[in-house]
């Protein structure tokens, strides 16, 4: 990490006429450093995929010229156990349950329609991380107190993101984009807002089918059982398409990007500049 806060430094004097070349020469060096690239700045592209041993520590914030350097990984699991927001890890290695719900992405039948791969996917985080929640009773929702009790249990701040049952939009937006990432349905951005708020922004006119991307992006990976996962499981059952239905799976995509519900009507597709999309994102 030496070179990211080589140029950070770089980049916070104002006085070098290198400013603008040490902000550019960042931007293409957290390309190759995602876990630095979203705590930097707040979003990963269709073109960052999410791999074993990323970490979300949130957002560094507004004020860069203060940042010195991304805390290691190592440096954070010997941390204290304290009251700031958790570490989330992506590890499907010594993650099980992540990867049984990896897996479970993939038992799907080859004939589903883009916006149907995606609804499967969002009801699979959804019913991991405590299932819909009525708009209404969004400030009930008591996740801080469950993540509070699991980094008691694990006296760590730092929690595999298979560990969490009860997850709020940003446990499950990073959950939806390493799992599409996983399995190689793209394209799919994170993005971090404010107030605990993220979201995945995809377009399912981009979309693959899921029987050829699945065939062969876990093949390297060890098997894993999804015994204990019943209720995911059952809530993803989705039809497939008929074989007549080809073109009005086309005629129905949204003429833009959307952002995918994960919390309120999971698998729910806002386009990107609807009022409902802007609800989802920016609470008012």
């Amino acid at each position: 990490m030496g070179a990211i806060e080589a140029l950070l430094a770089l980049g916070n004097d104002q006085t070098k006429s290198s400013h603008k070349f040490s902000h550019d020469a960042l931007d293409k060096l957290l390309n190759y450093h995602l876990s630095a690239k979203y705590w930097l700045r707040n979003k990963l592209t269709t073109e960052n995929f999410i791999k074993d041993g990323f970490y979300d520590i949130g957002s560094a914030g507004p004020n860069l010229d203060k940042i010195t350097a991304l805390p290691t990984l190592s440096a954070l699991k010997m941390t204290p156990l304290n009251k700031r927001r958790e570490i989330i890890t992506i590890n499907e290695v010594s993650d099980q349950k992540f990867g049984q719900l990896c897996q479970m992405a993939l038992q799907v039948t080859p004939n589903l329609n883009p916006r149907q791969i995606i609804q499967h996917i969002a009801n699979i985080v959804s019913n991991a991380m405590g299932g819909a929640i009525e708009p209404a009773n969004l400030n009930e929702f008591t996740y801080k107190f469950k993540i509070t009790e699991l980094k008691m249990k694990s006296d760590t701040n730092v929690l595999p993101i298979g560990q969490i049952t009860c997850g709020t939009f940003y446990h499950r937006a990073l959950l939806f984009k390493a799992i599409c990432d996983r399995i190689g349905l793209s394209p799919c951005q994170l993005v971090r807002g404010d107030y605990n708020r993220a979201w995945n922004i995809v377009d399912i006119r981009r979309q693959k089918n899921i029987g050829l991307i699945g065939s062969n992006k876990l093949s390297a990976s060890r098997e894993v059982p999804v015994a204990g996962l019943a209720s995911a499981a059952t809530a993803t059952m989705i039809q497939p398409m008929n074989e007549n239905s080809h073109h009005a799976e086309h005629s129905d995509f949204p003429e833009e990007v959307t952002i995918v519900d994960l919390m309120f009507s999971p698998g729910r597709l806002l386009e990107i500049s609807s009022l409902e999309a802007a609800a989802y994102c920016y609470p008012s």
